[in-house]
């Protein structure tokens, strides 16, 4: 009865893999999207929480995102230290910026596994911020953007979301030596 009820929601297709994704491709991929859709400078998302692939010409639904990121991982926000941000190697890292300065905050995304382990420099992070965001849903979001301009799912096309709630203030930036 669940099967019949639930069929539609999870087999209704989102769009077509015009190419193989791996679950490293998927893990940067949500890692990019994260980054965007929260307005960060940074995003973090860990290999282990990506448990699959998508195969060329695989049709994607809600089925299938859920075997690929199967945890209710929420997304939130902190701001740290370049030199926190150099530090930390504990996950898969997306960001536009070249050379972090030690000095200076930036926000950075990262699903809650990663977020709340208090051994990662995030728990230490300013202006924390639990954004409310699915994993699974911003890349539902996506996908369906997506549909709308491209044919098939790739790696290279565009990310259309857009930030999808307030950024928190930056830290004041500490000038005196």
């Amino acid at each position: 009865g669940y099967q019949l009820e639930t069929d539609a929601l999870f087999n209704t297709p989102l769009l077509v893999a015009g190419e193989y994704l791996s679950q490293s491709d998927l893990t940067e991929w949500i890692a990019k999207l994260m980054r965007i859709t929260t307005g960060a400078d940074v995003g973090y998302h860990n290999s282990g929480g990506t448990r699959t692939n998508i195969d060329d010409g695989e049709m994607i639904n809600l089925g299938v995102l859920y075997q690929i990121w199967p945890f209710d991982n929420i997304i939130k926000t902190t701001y740290l230290t370049g030199a926190q941000i150099k530090s930390f190697g504990g996950a898969v890292r997306d960001t536009e910026i070249e050379l972090f300065d030690d000095d200076t905050y930036y926000l950075v995304a990262a699903n809650d596994y990663v977020f709340d382990k208090d051994y990662y420099p995030f728990v230490n992070g300013i202006n924390s911020n639990n954004t409310g965001l699915l994993l699974r849903d911003i890349a539902v979001s996506e996908l369906e953007l997506q549909k709308i301009l491209n044919e098939s799912f790739l790696m290279t096309n565009t990310i259309l979301s857009t930030i999808m709630i307030p950024i928190p203030q930056p830290p004041v930036q500490n000038t005196q030596g």
